[in-house]
């Protein structure tokens, strides 16, 4: 952001004090931010004959841009009708510069990926997973549907086709991820070559397995070609440090030197005057790198050089660049050779494996992974029973009017969507979103598997039969809760009790905290009713703010409540662990079986008349309640439309006092007095903690100078791994 100064004035502002300008900014610098700088300093010609008019908007100062014009929504408009003339040309421009290998014409090979991107071997079975993570669990059941698997490779070739005119050569399975059981797919499919990272290659033939050559696949399973090369296909493998270098190294450097050095280390790899041939083979992913080149914009100094570079070093014959087809077939227009893939080392078997560590690990494995899978196969198998037959994954998309056909085709792309690898890349701890919350991807993932029973049970019913049950696909993934930091005070004022996050959740938070229902986001859960808890405290109150799942404003007139669920134990002497405590009524949250908090009081927001009332109610120890008349109990909200209620809560209503009394609370939703939503859903929010249960321990170092050996320490040894 350091090229646009006034973007990264915007980002370190107080962001509870922007207004309309400068949301209006924001919208502008967004999208300014994300064009190349080629667009940013001058006009381009497209190749459909437009031209981008970006520059005529800016002003450059050395390497960094202002507005030249005022902000306006008209600005802001033009961009975005920018950024689609140019994403209108990117098809256009691969087209442009297509390789062909039959006629050795054109400059950029495009390859294809399996449709949805999904881990292609884990389609196949999810045990695959097995020779690369030995120690980790694996879902039950195992996903395996090689049928699907092949889905995806059909329906990217003839996407390809349909847009190229030719069927692709290439492929670069998601993530490169290969195993000797995707071959038969990929060769059935007419595909050429495939790729992946080095470590796959030393797993399959061993550390000195030479990187530098293609080497041989075939589907028959057995050492040899047998005679046969219609089953076989080339498989070239990434040069990891070159091309991670590319990728996470020379962001610090010039961009000169970096490409010297990169010229400088393919140079190295060539072979002896009349050597084989050799292929070195770069691969990273390309939209990540240049953001992070600090010594110019975009890595623009850097790749210039480089393909400058390049185009020298061809010129003098030192270093020739190719498209793998073109190194397979050869070119004579270029004077390269041809290098048949029945020529080549073969792997038998391949082994299964990804770019990332030679292993499936950052897809499968942990347990919020599992359980993905485990939903995706209870999905799939249910699309199984529905006997609705799989669409051609070669033919076109039947047309809307074709309802039925629309419907089932539908339906089956739904899990193939469902498949896709970048839903399992979030789950577990090994992959976090910079905000912190991958609930999001958790929730699309999720509204593929209901769209898939949608459009599945319209499809049975448009055959005459019953639709199948769909099941409730609980969350894997919410945002991160955050924890209660202190006291609201003189620099962090409470919240405005007036039923809005007004002017956003910023005023509860910090440094009071906030969490999540546990079973909010469940599309299908008519029950779920409550969304994020605010709460925080002073030294007079204690603050709670519910966000629901509905309009609270139309619930006014009916007998619904949302209700906050306190204890009670007041700390008489920390020292001797004294005690007194209210009577309480214990709780059980809607689905458990057993009690989670021993309530003494509750405040209850009543909806039942025209204007909520807030509601203060004493137990009595005996399942009873008796309502408290006079009390201070601050409500706002629900406003019209709707979805918040805020209240404040004076201890002395609570008999307790804040900090050195222990407190823990429920949010509880009741309609005609039947509890159908808490939260947090089965144990209580702790927000003070109860110093007379705590345990206090105290580790004393011997410091005297005597050395003890360890065995003489009487130490525990350590479990073994397996438990024995």
């Amino acid at each position: 952001m350091k090229h646009f100064p006034d973007y990264k004035e915007l980002r370190d502002a107080n962001r509870a004090e922007y207004d309309q300008e400068d949301f209006l900014a924001l919208k502008i610098w967004f999208q300014i931010a994300w064009f190349d700088p080629d667009f940013l300093n001058g006009p381009v010609t497209l190749p459909d004959g437009s031209v981008t008019r970006v520059h005529e908007w800016l002003h450059k100062s050395g390497e960094t841009y202002s507005l030249a014009v005022p902000a306006s929504e008209e600005l802001a408009r033009d961009l975005l009708i920018e950024g689609y003339k140019i994403v209108r040309n990117v098809v256009a421009i691969h087209q442009k510069l297509f390789y062909e290998a039959s006629s050795g014409s054109g400059q950029v090979e495009v390859t294809t990926t399996p449709m949805y991107h999904p881990i292609l071997p884990l389609l196949v079975d999810s045990a695959l997973a097995l020779p690369g993570q030995p120690y980790d669990p694996l879902p039950e059941p195992t996903f395996a549907y090689p049928e699907d698997a092949e889905a995806q490779v059909l329906r990217a070739t003839a996407y390809y086709e349909e847009i190229f005119g030719v069927p692709p050569r290439g492929i670069w399975c998601g993530e490169g991820s290969v195993a000797e059981e995707i071959v038969p797919i990929l060769v059935d499919a007419g595909l050429e070559w495939t790729a992946t990272d080095h470590e796959v290659l030393k797993r399959s033939l061993g550390d000195g397995a030479p990187v530098v050559y293609p080497y041989l696949l075939d589907s028959d399973g057995e050492v040899g070609t047998a005679g046969a090369t219609d089953d076989s296909m080339a498989i070239v493998f990434r040069h990891t440090d070159l091309s991670d270098r590319m990728g996470f190294e020379y962001w610090s450097w010039e961009g000169e030197v970096a490409a010297q050095d990169f010229i400088d280390d393919v140079a190295s790899h060539a072979p002896k005057l009349g050597g084989k041939d050799r292929l070195l083979t770069v691969i990273l992913d390309g939209e990540n790198a240049w953001e992070a080149y600090n010594k110019e914009h975009d890595a623009k100094g850097f790749l210039h050089a480089l393909y400058e570079k390049l185009s020298q070093a061809y010129e003098t014959g030192e270093i020739v660049t190719v498209t793998t087809s073109e190194y397979l077939h050869g070119n004579a227009a270029r004077a390269i050779a041809a290098h048949p893939i029945v020529e080549a080392e073969e792997i038998e078997p391949l082994w299964p494996g990804s770019w990332i560590g030679g292993t499936f690990a950052i897809w499968i494995g942990e347990q919020e992974e599992n359980r993905a899978w485990e939903y995706l196969a209870q999905a799939r198998a249910d699309l199984a029973l529905s006997g609705l037959p799989r669409p051609n994954p070669s033919a076109s998309k039947p047309p809307e009017s074709a309802e039925l056909a629309w419907t089932i085709y539908q339906a089956w792309d739904l899990i193939y969507a469902a498949e896709g690898s970048d839903w399992f890349w979030w789950y577990g701890v090994d992959q976090t979103t910079p905000s912190n919350d991958d609930s999001p991807f958790d929730r699309a993932f999720r509204s593929q598997l209901l769209g898939m029973y949608e459009r599945m049970n319209e499809a049975l019913v448009l055959m005459g039969k019953s639709p199948l049950p769909v099941p409730e696909f609980a969350p894997l993934v919410q945002a991160k809760p955050k924890g209660l930091e202190g006291p609201y005070g003189d620099e962090s004022p409470p919240p405005v009790i007036d039923g809005a996050l007004s002017p956003s959740e910023l005023e509860w938070t910090p440094p009071g905290g906030f969490f999540f229902d546990a079973d909010s986001s469940t599309a299908i859960s008519a029950d779920d009713d409550i969304g994020t808890v605010y709460y925080g405290f002073d030294v007079n109150a204690l603050y709670i703010a519910v966000q629901s799942n509905d309009d609270l404003f139309s619930k006014l007139g009916t007998a619904y409540e949302l209700a906050v669920w306190v204890d009670h134990k007041h700390i008489e002497d920390v020292a001797l662990g004294s005690f007194s405590a209210d009577p309480a009524n214990p709780f059980t949250p809607p689905g458990e079986s057993s009690p989670s908090l021993d309530v003494a009081r509750r405040v209850r927001v009543d909806l039942s008349g025209l204007s909520p009332i807030a509601r203060l109610d004493s137990a009595d120890g005996l399942g009873g309640w008796t309502e408290v008349s006079e009390h201070d109990i601050a409500l706002g909200g629900p406003n019209p439309g709707g979805s918040v209620i805020e209240l404040r809560v004076p201890w002395s209503d609570l008999n307790l006092v804040p900090e050195a009394d222990p407190l823990n609370f429920h949010v509880v939703a009741t309609e005609a007095g039947k509890h159908i939503d808490a939260a947090p859903s089965f144990k209580a929010k702790r927000v003070f903690d109860d110093i007379t249960d705590l345990v206090f321990i105290t580790f004393e170092c011997d410091a005297t100078g005597q050395q003890i050996p360890v065995e003489a320490l009487g130490l525990m040894a350590p479990p073994s791994p397996h438990g024995e």
